[in-house]
């Protein structure tokens, strides 16, 4: 190692790059009772109705968002934090939505369709004067009655009745996730 004059230059940048990093690690926002706030629906969505009543069975909700703190939904302003993960409260609001419509299945055996949901992004953003919410999910749809069989490369044939009920889901998935955003929230702090 030299410690001629640019040795010295790099090793002054390099000590004074890590104490900040540090003193921003160190000023990462913590949940208290202040800070922490209860989200859940003012009163359920009610999905659209189809032709044949079907029932929906709520397998998972996975946290894809990547996020180290995922309970953590706005970090400026010391933070405002959830008092449940955002997979527990993305469950609870398509379970009582899906209930409220009588379409929740009480098992996997008696759903017509099994649902895996994948949550991006739950949070809070702020705009000029206040906080919208925003939450982004996908919904993976699976058929249980369905055989499982070997996929081949071709394109599989599926019956028009398979292709309504995916098109007026992915409709109703639209619907829920417009009226989630649109409607307003009980948010209070946690005591």
């Amino acid at each position: 190692m030299s410690f001629g004059r640019g040795g010295s230059m790099k090793w002054c940048v390099l000590i004074v790059c890590s104490l900040l990093a540090a003193n921003t690690r160190a000023e990462d926002p913590k949940p208290t009772p202040d800070n922490t706030i209860h989200v859940q629906l003012a009163e359920p969505v009610k999905p659209q109705t189809f032709s044949r009543p079907l029932k929906f069975f709520l397998v998972d909700v996975v946290d894809r968002s990547g996020s180290a703190q995922p309970m953590m939904v706005f970090k400026p302003r010391g933070g405002i934090f959830l008092d449940h993960t955002p997979t527990e409260i993305t469950r609870a609001g398509l379970e009582t939505c899906l209930k409220s419509a009588d379409m929740l299945a009480k098992d996997r055996d008696s759903a017509d369709f099994l649902l895996t949901v994948y949550l991006f992004h739950f949070g809070l953003s702020d705009s000029f004067a206040d906080f919208f919410g925003k939450v982004e999910f996908a919904v993976a749809l699976k058929n249980p009655r369905q055989r499982s069989r070997n996929r081949s490369p071709r394109r599989e044939r599926r019956s028009p009745a398979s292709r309504f009920a995916k098109r007026t889901f992915r409709k109703t998935c639209r619907k829920i996730s417009r009226t989630l955003l649109a409607m307003p929230c009980e948010i209070c702090c946690a005591a």
